[in-house]
């Protein structure tokens, strides 16, 4: 605490001797010098502040690619999150759709029950053979489907649609073709790929 006062009486006196030296030193100048001063005054602090400007630029421009780097990491990041989210979907998807296609799948009943719900109706489903290509695979088994005559393109599309949601059912081939009476309905054949063993 002593060693604390004797420092600040020390310097006390020091700074008041340096003030009342640049006092007397600024009142035996003439007005010009001490215009002169002033302007250098200002210009070296004028200087100063640039150069510091500069060295806080450049400091920035420095961690430039450090902040780029970040945010590539996290896009990179964000990228990964949908993949994963994505994923999740299909998952969820694919376990949803493994519910639909239990043990007992029976593909008739199937497409007699969801064509009610597009008010068509299955004419037919017989078995096919066609020749084997890289299109269908040789443990599928194949079916042709035929619809009542009468139903309309929107509601055939979403049964079709509907039909290949189900995991294992593939259309490979379609034909629909519009009434001579009624271009409005139409004739819809289908040829259908059923894999039995997922």
């Amino acid at each position: 605490m002593i060693k604390l006062k004797n420092l600040r009486e020390t310097f006390g006196n020091k700074i008041d001797v340096v003030r009342e030296k640049l006092q007397n030193f600024w009142g035996e100048l003439a007005p010009r010098e001490k215009l002169i001063l002033i302007v250098a005054g200002s210009l070296a602090g004028f200087l100063a502040m640039i150069f510091l400007g500069q060295q806080l630029g450049q400091m920035i421009l420095k961690s430039g690619p450090s902040a780029q780097t970040t945010y590539s990491d996290s896009k990179e990041v964000l990228r990964y999150v949908s993949e994963l989210k994505n994923q999740r979907f299909q998952a969820q998807r694919f376990d949803r759709l493994k519910t639909q296609r239990a043990e007992n799948f029976n593909l008739e009943d199937f497409l007699q029950k969801n064509s009610k719900l597009y008010g068509l109706q299955v004419e037919s489903v017989l078995p096919k053979k066609i020749a084997s290509s890289k299109e269908v695979d040789p443990t599928d088994k194949l079916f042709e489907v035929k619809l009542k005559s009468g139903g309309s393109l929107d509601a055939s599309l979403r049964f079709l649609n509907e039909t290949e949601e189900v995991l294992g059912l593939r259309i490979l081939e379609l034909n629909m073709a519009p009434q001579f009476d009624d271009p409005t309905k139409l004739n819809v054949q289908f040829l259908l790929a059923l894999k039995e063993k997922l």
